[in-house]
């Protein structure tokens, strides 16, 4: 729903789904990463030890610069609560995802 935001607002978006980390579809990262301006992962856990860090690892492996905004949960313990709630919260929903990455573009 982010995506559908952003591409409303004049971006344009690709959405590469990893379901997993690993195994990790590098080449989709890799060619992501050479065709866009900028990377944004999105982790609905914290983003130590996550897709950001394998992303990031994967771009310095490969000499890759690109501008990468990783949104994930602040390095802290939160309430427990419904995952909606949670997630709310801690500001993943699409709009407050659309406006940091639009934020990030316009910066």
């Amino acid at each position: 729903m982010a995506a559908q935001i952003l591409q409303a607002s004049g971006c344009s978006v690709r959405l590469v789904n990893l379901r997993m980390l690993q195994p990790v579809d590098r080449e989709a990262i890799r060619r992501a990463a050479l065709e866009t301006r900028l990377l944004v992962t999105l982790e609905d856990h914290f983003l130590t030890g996550g897709l950001f860090s394998i992303v990031s690892e994967l771009l310095a492996l490969n000499r890759i610069a690109v501008d990468v905004m990783p949104l994930g949960l602040a390095a802290r313990w939160f309430t427990p609560a419904l995952l909606d709630d949670v997630l709310t919260h801690e500001g993943f929903t699409a709009q407050r995802i659309a406006e940091a990455v639009l934020a990030k573009l316009n910066s």
